[in-house]
């Protein structure tokens, strides 16, 4: 009875640890279907840097990292102007520059940089990461089954 209730244990273990990759490589997936429908789908349009908010981050070795999160503005089709902040990333902008939007016409505060990084490089580093981690703790695991 321990001996299957061990199974169990394991199995269940197994299963949960599983899970967590497979949640993260669906948003993974997700982030990038959602880029593909606004490359497809969406309307692209120009819009203007309002203001830029920079964070900087510094690691170990003393290197810097720079973070910047741009507000900016546009008109939509529907003839509207929109303020928006956009996704944190390590893309420099300039304030008072400009830049190129895309955004799905049902929905314009979908808006994101249609920029290659912007649109595909969140969900792509997300899948990336947690295959690596997959893979280094399968070695973990196999290390200390062996011993």
């Amino acid at each position: 009875m321990k001996k299957l209730f061990a199974q169990i244990t394991t199995r269940s273990l197994a299963l949960l640890l599983l899970s967590f990759p497979l949640f993260f490589i669906s948003s993974g997936l997700k982030e990038i279907h959602t880029g593909k429908k606004l490359r497809n789908k969406g309307i692209v349009t120009k819009a203007s840097v309002l203001s830029v908010n920079t964070r900087v981050s510094t690691d170990d070795d003393g290197d810097d990292t720079y973070y910047y999160t741009p507000t900016i503005e546009f008109q939509a089709d529907d003839g509207l102007i929109y303020k928006k902040k956009l996704k944190e990333t390590t893309h420099p902008y300039r304030a008072k520059g400009e830049i190129e939007v895309i955004y799905f016409r049902d929905d314009p505060n979908s808006v994101q940089h249609n920029h290659y990084k912007s649109l595909f490089g969140g969900g792509i580093g997300t899948i990336i990461v947690t295959i690596i981690a997959m893979i280094v703790l399968i070695s973990m695991y196999v290390g200390w089954n062996k011993k």
